[in-house]
């Protein structure tokens, strides 16, 4: 019986596995409660005023492509090469899908069970749903610590089944032959694995995360489905010292260690599937150090934000111009900055992963808020009064929900920018721009409000718990200079050069590529070789998961030459795995810059900057 399952499975989308989308999975800090409502106030510099700040904010979660485990694949049926943000809607709890209409330049997809499941997890504290009247002081407060708000419901958003511009009719089709690299590895002129420890990356951060994302567990291959490259023999091109991972000899039973990893259909442990969607008999692959200086800059190029990863593609007079993931862009129809949450940045830089937390998160929110108010009252004065007294008071006006809204997307959007000319061709792909030169000029400005008015604001202004704001600033002050060192250093970057290569179904590669990907709270420097072209996209193995849509895959000359977007799991998996070299086990699919009907490469650098 499941012989003739497999025979039948017809190409990627029609599988019963599910797709997930790497976008967003990020970590939440702990956050003073401030749900309590508020009082008018008066604020002097005398430190008489008593208010409350802003609360810390949270956070949407990944979405998810889901697959009907039950379709029964039939043959004839066309299918797309790529999946993007604009797929129909299933509910979670019951699979019902929603009716939607693709948009009028993509194709339908006929009979298909394909479904998505756009669910941004909320936090009780995301800024459009804050149970937030006024700024209110608590600093003599007695009143009872309110209890938690429920959980919101997820939020489940409706996209469009989009076909690609390319079709196939029938999986089993002759392929044109495709000159392989290295086709044949000589196994016994490559070295033993040395089952060296690599370094950890992350996945063994635990942090309070939403019930519906994945947690990520260890497990251990044996050593002798593991070989190594050296100088006289190697994948590809060039001796990289990867691990060689013996496909035609893995299987679960390769299992040493965490046999849970066994239930994973969709990944390299499995020979059928990847007979599949996975032709080459080779994976190379290392998760590097952070310290390894090798191809440092194109490492940096790969910039998690809060909903996903971006490349930075070109940069002038302070404002660079970024690739993502549609998906990563918009949550909610809404671009990502417009419920910006923890954290605003990752980044790296000197040989480490950094942070920047959203303004929200740290502090900083509150004394944009603070200023803004502070600075209006004193212009206000100063044209009715040749002067100000120096006992004058200055009040600051209750908050609603909505103008707190209103007031953290405008200040976003002074910072960040759609480019809404761009032509994705249907793809999975949007640009933006963020001008991180204005961003520092004004969070320079918030810090030397800070150190004018310290003693009142930090008299006047504690969390409900009666910490004051000042560990959060100073926290924040500590990662902004490293945030604007690292500006100061990419913005210097040349153009990214994007790779011509036009690429055709079947043709395997075993070139060394590269990319820094950030699943969930981790960061891998992923160096491998192995991609296999199905259905118009790229599938290969790397460590990924939700957070890392968006990353770009680069050739070690520097030049981008596709991008990653989704990731492969069985319907009911809770856990996503990862071996002892750090590569993640489920399989990664792409989305490719030119084949034979468009060229996104072109498209892509009509929005890099006219320095002339």
């Amino acid at each position: 019986m499941k012989s003739k399952f497999f025979k039948s499975l017809a190409p990627l989308l029609f599988v019963n596995f599910f797709i997930v989308s790497c976008a967003n999975i990020i970590p939440l800090q702990h956050r003073k409660n401030n749900d309590e409502s508020a009082k008018n106030q008066v604020i002097t510099e005398k430190n008489d005023s008593k208010n409350q700040i802003l609360p810390k904010l949270g956070t949407p979660n990944n979405d998810l492509v889901q697959i009907d485990e039950n379709l029964t694949p039939i043959g004839n049926i066309k299918t797309i090469n790529d999946l993007n943000n604009d797929l129909s809607l299933t509910n979670e709890n019951n699979n019902d899908v929603l009716e939607n209409s693709a948009p009028k330049n993509n194709h339908n997809l006929g009979n298909s069970s394909i479904s998505t499941i756009q669910n941004p997890f909320l936090d009780k504290t995301q800024i459009e749903n804050l149970n937030l009247l006024s700024l209110k002081s608590l600093v003599k407060s007695n009143q009872p610590k309110p209890k938690p708000e429920p959980k919101l419901e997820s939020i489940l958003e409706q996209n469009p089944v989009i076909g690609s511009e390319i079709n196939q009719v029938v999986e089993d089709l002759p392929i044109e032959k495709i000159p392989i690299i290295n086709d044949k590895l000589d196994i016994s002129k490559l070295s033993d694995y040395d089952n060296k420890s690599a370094q950890k990356i992350g996945f063994d951060l635990k942090y309070r995360v939403p019930a519906n994302t994945f947690s990520y567990q260890p497990f251990v291959l044996k050593s002798n489905v593991i070989k190594q490259e050296n100088d006289n023999h190697f994948l590809g091109e060039k001796n990289e010292n990867l691990n060689i991972y013996l496909l035609d000899k893995i299987n679960t039973g390769s299992v040493s260690e965490n046999e849970n990893v066994r239930q994973t259909n969709f990944g390299y442990l499995n020979p059928r599937f990847r007979s599949n969607y996975f032709k080459p008999d080779y994976l190379g692959f290392r998760s590097l150090d952070y310290s390894d200086q090798r191809y440092k800059e194109i490492f940096q190029r790969n910039i998690r934000f809060s909903t996903g990863t971006a490349i930075l593609l070109d940069s002038h007079e302070g404002e660079s111009a970024f690739l993502t993931n549609h998906h990563v862009l918009y949550i909610r129809q809404k671009p990502f900055w417009e419920t910006m949450a923890f954290p605003l940045m990752r980044f790296y830089y000197k040989d480490d992963v950094n942070s920047l937390a959203s303004l929200a998160s740290s502090g900083i929110l509150s004394l944009f808020w603070i200023k803004t108010e502070y600075d209006r009252q004193i212009q206000e004065l100063k044209a009715r009064h040749d002067r100000i007294a120096r006992n004058q008071f200055i009040y600051i006006d209750p908050i609603t929900q909505e103008k707190l809204t209103k007031f953290n997307i405008d200040l976003h959007k002074r910072y960040f920018r759609e480019e809404q000319k761009f032509n994705n061709f249907g793809k999975d792909v949007a640009i933006f721009y963020f001008n991180h030169a204005k961003f520092r000029e004004d969070i320079k400005g918030i810090f030397d409000f800070y150190e004018k008015h310290k003693n009142w604001l930090l008299s006047s202004f504690r969390y409900s718990n009666g910490e004051t704001i000042e560990n959060d600033i100073t926290r924040f002050a500590s990662q902004f200079k490293i945030f604007s060192d690292f500006w100061d250093h990419v913005q210097k970057f040349p153009p990214l050069k994007i790779s011509e290569k036009s690429w055709k179904d079947g043709e395997i590669d075993y070139t060394t590529k590269i990319g820094g990907f950030w699943p969930q709270f981790a960061f891998s420097k992923n160096m491998f070789k192995g991609v296999y072209i199905k259905n118009g996209a790229p599938n290969f193995f790397v460590t990924n998961g939700p957070g890392a849509s968006g990353s770009g895959v680069y050739n070690t000359n520097g030049e981008l030459i596709f991008m990653n977007q989704l990731i492969t799991v069985t319907k009911k998996q809770k856990s996503l795995y990862y071996d002892q070299n750090n590569l993640t086990s489920h399989m990664t699919t792409g989305i490719l810059f030119r084949n034979d009907k468009i060229d996104l490469v072109s498209e892509i650098k009509k929005f890099y900057y006219d320095k002339k």
